[in-house]
């Protein structure tokens, strides 16, 4: 069972997130202040930590949308959408449950939300869980939240369908905070100034040291 995730400003990727923002822009002081290094060789590091700053970005942002989204599948079978079907069930208790789904199914498809709201009480007034799913897949398919909230009320489950729209939420985007936190924690690094000037560095290198392979082979011919 995946376990809930928590406060989103707590959760291990945004914090791990904000942590490598903040050491990334340590790293780049560093490799700037140490005057030991050439002009390619600062430049060539600060590429390397961009690079590896990025991907470990994806990393965390991957992880925590993984997480979330494994959570929602765990959420969601619990949750009374379509027909509830015993995988052993023989073929004719199969069809009676098919249909008893079904003609329940069209039934609040067809009302409106009073009316889902009065079939939702009958079906769990009576034990009826044909009627229960039905009802509740309308009320899924068209995010009818007076009905969701009613069953959640009468079966105990108001943390569950809280947690769910939740999830919902941060997964789209909708949650404007969720996705304030995580915009903080994953935003992309901008190109450091270094590295503007970085391809010509690599060609005045390569240029010098043809340069002095030429002059060695010179020297070689003059001895």
């Amino acid at each position: 069972m995946t376990e809930p995730l928590g406060p989103v400003n707590a959760d291990p990727s945004i914090v791990n997130g904000r942590a490598a923002q903040t050491a990334y822009a340590e790293g780049l002081d560093a490799i700037r202040a140490d005057s030991r290094l050439s002009d390619l060789a600062r430049a060539e590091q600060i590429e390397a930590a961009r690079r590896n700053h990025v991907e470990e970005l994806a990393r965390l942002q991957s992880d925590l949308d993984d997480r979330r989204r494994a959570r929602l599948s765990h959420l969601q079978a619990q949750l009374p959408n379509g027909p509830d079907i015993p995988a052993n069930v023989s073929a004719a208790d199969r069809a009676v449950l098919v249909t008893a789904f079904r003609g329940e199914l069209a039934q609040a498809r067809d009302a409106d939300q009073a009316g889902r709201l009065a079939q939702l009480a009958d079906g769990l007034r009576y034990g009826d869980d044909a009627a229960v799913r039905a009802v509740m897949s309308v009320a899924f398919d068209t995010t009818d939240m007076p009905v969701i909230n009613a069953w959640a009320a009468a079966t105990g489950n108001d943390a569950l369908i809280a947690e769910h729209i939740a999830l919902r939420g941060q997964l789209t985007g909708s949650d404007r905070t969720a996705v304030a936190f995580a915009e903080q924690a994953f935003r992309q690094p901008s190109k450091p100034r270094e590295l503007a000037n970085l391809p010509h560095l690599r060609r005045a290198a390569e240029q010098a040291a043809q340069d002095a392979a030429q002059t060695a082979r010179r020297n070689v011919h003059v001895y």
